[in-house]
């Protein structure tokens, strides 16, 4: 069981990661290259091994992620959490109606296919790869009736660049968000196994510190 909860975690975590860069772009303009590219070679990973294939790294300082995760578990109401909560709660259910819309499904994944053939040829995060994956969350995720309203300064939002760079990130965090739905994550899971999530936050976050 613990290593259910443990990939679990490792999934939250992704959501966390891929939602806290949205923030970041939203707020600041700028965005942590390493932490996008885990994002999006996770987005078009879609047949790991395992679930810690998925933030394979060795730019990332994934034992932050996790203490970000533990600080979001004990205090969901403190203001700094406010966004990261809302964008997480959002794309579960965005996730969730997706999940619903088979041909969306089918559209996402020739499109992710398709985008796997342009990282060859330009590389992950090439602005041509970006805006791709950007458009295909505009053609598909974004005609679902809910939608998350994105907090920041508006001339950065109004970027095309970063406007690609975050449609990109929240189609990220959907990837996370079914990876949780597929490991056997749930809603409830915050409010009654609060516990487990905690308890794994920070054995995950002890691992990755001891990593070289």
């Amino acid at each position: 069981m613990n290593q259910t909860w443990q990939d679990i975690t490792l999934a939250l975590s992704g959501i966390v990661l891929a939602v806290g860069q949205v923030e970041k772009l939203a707020k600041t303009g700028f965005v942590d290259t390493a932490q996008f590219e885990l994002c999006v070679k996770a987005l078009l990973n879609t047949s790991p091994d395992n679930t810690r294939e998925l933030f394979e790294s060795t730019e990332v300082d994934l034992s932050a992620i996790f203490e970000q995760v533990e600080a979001l578990l004990k205090d969901y109401r403190h203001p700094k959490h406010v966004d990261t909560l809302k964008y997480t709660l959002g794309v579960l259910h965005i996730q969730n109606k997706m999940m619903q819309n088979k041909k969306m499904l089918y559209s996402i994944g020739n499109k992710l296919n398709d985008a796997q053939k342009k990282v060859e040829h330009f590389g992950l995060t090439h602005d041509n790869v970006v805006a791709f994956i950007a458009q295909t969350y505009t053609d598909t995720i974004s005609t679902l009736p809910y939608r998350i309203q994105v907090n920041g300064e508006y001339g950065y939002l109004q970027q095309q660049r970063v406007a690609n760079q975050i449609r990109t990130l929240l189609l990220c965090a959907i990837r996370f968000a079914t990876l949780w739905r597929q490991v056997g994550g749930k809603k409830w899971h915050f409010l009654f196994y609060k516990k487990h999530l905690l308890q794994q936050a920070h054995t995950l976050c002890l691992d990755y510190k001891r990593l070289p």
